[in-house]
């Protein structure tokens, strides 16, 4: 017998209350005693799910499932099929997306009805519908639109056709708000401790939040002054001037 369900932490968390129920690591399935009662239980367990069970205990056709009919009388399995945020996550990790790309994605996508009931002109209201009503950022409205056509183009292998005439926010141009040296002494000194060495670092060094948080012992060399910043923006690996005045501070605090 196969019984098949969508993925869930919630639906995962009553497959483990099932008595004697076991993980198989390399099918990705669980299976339970093959006991009087069992199927009815199953059942009951998961009321009001959309459940499928072969009542000829035979492997029900999911994704990825390539074990033979079972027998009678055999132990019958719980598969657990992943959900359609796994998918999308399966399917950006390969591709070297960053967490926060993958965590945003997610998050747009979630937004919106299942995509089997969305098409073109459901797309176009919902750009729309952001750049009108929501007055979010160009650059806000270009990420949901990729998030989008990443779901349909690389998990669910679907093109999305002509989307017609969406309104677009322009992006504003905008010169770009400079501190003076003085203003930035002024910053930094109301900071302590490794948060002033971690302020000074992304000033002086031109490092990135998230490049910051990660640098490692092994990326600073004191003797060449230099810093290698690894997996920057585009996965992209560089090098840059570790400044004097930071070299001692650094030391101290390593």
């Amino acid at each position: 017998m196969m019984v098949a369900l969508p993925y869930s932490v919630e639906r995962v968390a009553r497959v483990k209350s099932t008595p004697g129920r076991r993980w198989h690591p390399k099918e990705k399935c669980w299976s339970v005693p093959n006991t009087e009662g069992m199927v009815e239980g199953l059942l009951t367990l998961f009321a009001g799910e959309q459940v499928e069970v072969d009542p000829a205990r035979r492997p029900v056709r999911v994704p990825d499932n390539r074990e033979p009919p079972l027998a009678s009388g055999s132990t019958p399995v719980v598969r657990v099929e992943p959900s359609l945020f796994d998918r999308v996550r399966q399917a950006l990790q390969p591709r070297h997306y960053s967490h926060r790309t993958e965590q945003a994605y997610v998050a747009w996508i979630e937004r919106k009805r299942h995509p089997g009931e969305m098409g073109e002109r459901e797309i176009n209201q919902f750009l729309t519908d952001l750049a009108v009503k929501q007055k979010v950022s160009a650059s806000t409205q270009s990420q949901a639109l990729s998030a989008l056509l990443f779901l349909y183009r690389h998990v669910l292998n679907r093109e999305i056709g002509d989307l017609g005439d969406v309104i677009r926010i322009r992006k504003p141009q905008r010169l770009p708000v400079v501190m003076t040296r003085d203003e930035v002494k002024a910053v930094l000194g109301q900071l302590t401790s490794h948060k002033w060495l971690m302020a000074s670092l992304m000033y002086g060094v031109g490092l990135r939040l998230m490049e910051c948080l990660r640098l490692r012992v092994k990326d600073i060399d004191f003797e060449r002054s230099e810093i290698t910043v690894r997996n920057g923006k585009g996965e992209k690996n560089r090098r840059t001037i570790l400044p004097e005045s930071l070299k001692q501070p650094l030391q101290d605090h390593l």
